[in-house]
């Protein structure tokens, strides 16, 4: 087991070097023009938008759009993977879906079971001795979901 720490809230990490902590996502943006030029923070709105078509970045020098950036997790080993390691499209699956199963993103390239994209750091499902863990409110840490998942080789986390 390795411990896998995601940095943000949306689960996304680098294909290349596995970091979580440093993505950078182009988004749309409103901004207030001014005399000096334009300033997001006086913006009516302040919205921002993004999607996962939309360009982003690592710090590694990885670059491509956010759906390269999104997670998925095996629904029976518990491993998590980026896109690019998962089986697309999944073989026989009208053969494995009941009526109102969630439709899997991906097969899992090490069981081969199915996948489903995490939508955020707090989807991921844990081993039973970390669901058992017992949550402390004062143990705040800002956001970061600690976690253990299982890697496969090559997923050097």
């Amino acid at each position: 087991m390795t411990q896998q720490t995601f940095a943000n809230q949306f689960a996304m990490r680098c294909p290349q070097c596995l970091a979580s902590n440093n993505i950078d996502v182009t988004a749309h943006v409103d901004v207030r023009l001014t005399r000096s030029g334009s300033d997001a923070d006086a913006s009516r709105s302040g919205d921002h938008e993004w999607d996962a078509a939309s360009a982003a970045s690592c710090g590694c020098g990885f670059a491509g759009t956010v759906a390269d950036f999104l997670t998925y997790q095996c629904q029976n080993c518990l491993a998590v993977h980026n896109h690019d390691k998962m089986i697309v499209p999944v073989p026989d699956l009208e053969k494995r879906l009941e009526p109102g199963d969630r439709v899997p993103d991906g097969e899992c390239p090490a069981c081969g079971a199915v996948c489903h994209q995490l939508e955020d750091s707090d989807d991921l499902e844990q081993e039973a001795d970390e669901e058992d863990r017992e949550d402390t409110p004062d143990n705040d840490d800002g956001g970061v979901s600690d976690v253990e998942i299982k890697s496969l080789p090559g997923d050097d986390l």
